[in-house]
């Protein structure tokens, strides 16, 4: 990464931010539902709370553009599984349920816009550059979302190693959960896109991401 404020950091800062407003947007929906959050405070002392509207170029240390954006990374997925984790082991399942229906709407809603706005031009691997474009995979130097299929009808790409699996457990959690809510976010932005397939599968411990026209 640049010692420079530059394009790469705005866009890797924008899917941190992102991640916030659904974290933000899960929290309102538990309320709903009438979850207390009650329980999960501390994870907004101890790591900072979500800052969906943080503006990149007041809040960056210039002086460590890299690591300042890692450690926003940490604390943003350690404080989301940390917080998921403590409410699925006071309210069962329907805590990730919820939460996956909220990931769900956010991939409509940047569905709907990016076709509003013509930013598919219906090529399978555009797809998955604009998918890519929203969801937080780490650095950009974990190199996540590396495509090994691109056909006309069926693309494929794969992930050697879980960026999130480290947080969770950290939090005593299981990203299990992760890919849940991922899951169900990835699924609803391709088939709202361009109707498009998803499916996802892990095999000796690589995992394997397809869409299908």
């Amino acid at each position: 990464m640049s010692r420079f404020l530059g394009p790469i950091h705005h866009w890797l800062h924008s899917k941190i931010l992102l991640q916030e407003r659904i974290e933000t947007s899960v929290e309102a929906r538990l309320l709903e539902s009438g979850i207390d959050l009650g329980s999960i405070k501390h994870w907004d002392e101890e790591y900072g709370p979500a800052n969906p509207d943080e503006q990149l170029e007041g809040a960056i240390d210039t002086q460590n553009i890299h690591g300042w954006l890692q450690k926003r990374i940490q604390m943003a997925e350690t404080r989301f599984a940390g917080k998921m984790t403590e409410l699925k082991a006071l309210h069962g399942d329907k805590v990730v349920e919820i939460a996956s229906s909220v990931y769900e709407n956010y991939a409509n809603t940047i569905a709907i816009q990016l076709n509003e706005n013509e930013m598919w031009d219906g090529n399978l691997d555009s797809a998955h550059k604009l998918l890519h474009n929203q969801i937080l995979e780490g650095m950009p130097c974990d190199q996540a979302g590396a495509i090994t299929l691109n056909e006309q009808d069926m693309l494929q790409w794969k992930s050697d190693r879980c960026l999130h699996k480290a947080y969770w457990e950290q939090v005593n959690g299981d990203a299990k959960d992760h890919h849940q809510m991922r899951d169900a976010f990835n699924r609803a932005f391709f088939e709202t896109l361009g109707n498009l397939k998803y499916g996802r599968v892990v095999e000796s411990g690589v995992t394997y991401y397809q869409i299908n026209r």
